[in-house]
């Protein structure tokens, strides 16, 4: 339904057809796809990334994790790309599928996170100084590159996740929300906020743990999260309830004796 409503809505554009028949059905209500929610958090991605068989690889992969880039889009970048100033670093990424007013590919600025940079200046001491492409092997795979990623991931002991490069993507868009805005989310990854909330947003584990950081601190006496701390502090928390419950029955109210034991007094 919604292909052959963007199909006239196309149409009508271009003065093709005079209305679109599918302007009076309802939109139904778009589902996330279960997939998209696996989270590849960093400790999955570092082991990957430590079996990678070359920098290149090594760094490719921690572009996909820590820009959010799609697929091909690292495939793309040119050294002339990556910019250092100052105070900061940045690397221009060519989005894959936004095209501005003139018909060209939108260039999304991405800075060069602490998680790239190591892998990032080990590539660019390997490359000779004539080298236009920052990843001159593995451009030659293009849309199959996530073939031989998969192998990387059975080669550090994992099975492929159900989305490869999208999995990475929409982990990296929540952290990003959440740590610098949905605008700069926006800039970075490459989603208007109305795509990223459709599509995107999900509660992820360090949500969970940060949600209940207060109730472990009470439950467990000051210490972190995990089950070793549930185990190890049930005899304390036991205790707690005993003294509670002697200290509730020493405030109770003696009971009166019943009628008939004892003369009534007015």
């Amino acid at each position: 339904m919604a292909n052959a409503r963007s199909l006239f809505k196309f149409a009508v554009e271009r003065e093709l057809i005079n209305k679109n028949v599918f302007d009076h059905i309802k939109r139904g209500r778009e589902q996330k796809p279960a997939c998209r929610c696996f989270e590849v958090n960093s400790e999955l991605i570092q082991e990957i990334i430590e079996a990678a068989p070359c920098v290149e690889w090594r760094l490719l992969i921690a572009i996909w994790r820590w820009t959010g880039a799609q697929k091909t889009e690292p495939l793309s970048i040119k050294v002339s790309d990556v910019k250092f100033e100052a105070e900061y670093s940045t690397i221009n990424i060519k989005d894959a599928k936004r095209k501005d007013e003139y018909g060209n590919s939108v260039i999304r600025t991405v800075p060069i996170f602490d998680e790239i940079q190591p892998y990032l200046m080990e590539l660019l001491e390997s490359l000779n100084d004539a080298e236009v492409w920052l990843f001159p092997t593995l451009r030659k795979y293009g849309t199959s590159i996530d073939k031989p990623f998969k192998d990387i991931i059975k080669k550090a002991g994992h099975q492929p996740w159900p989305a490869i490069c999208n999995n990475m993507r929409s982990t990296r868009a929540n952290e990003i929300e959440r740590a610098y805005g949905g605008s700069l989310e926006s800039a970075w990854v490459g989603h208007d906020p109305k795509t990223y909330k459709r599509h995107y947003a999900q509660v992820q584990k360090s949500d969970l743990i940060r949600a209940c950081a207060g109730a472990n601190m009470v439950q467990h006496g000051g210490a972190g999260c995990g089950t070793g701390n549930l185990v190890t502090k049930k005899p304390h928390r036991k205790r707690q309830l005993q003294d509670a419950a002697r200290l509730f029955r020493s405030l109770q109210m003696p009971q009166v004796p019943p009628l008939g034991l004892e003369p009534r007094t007015l």
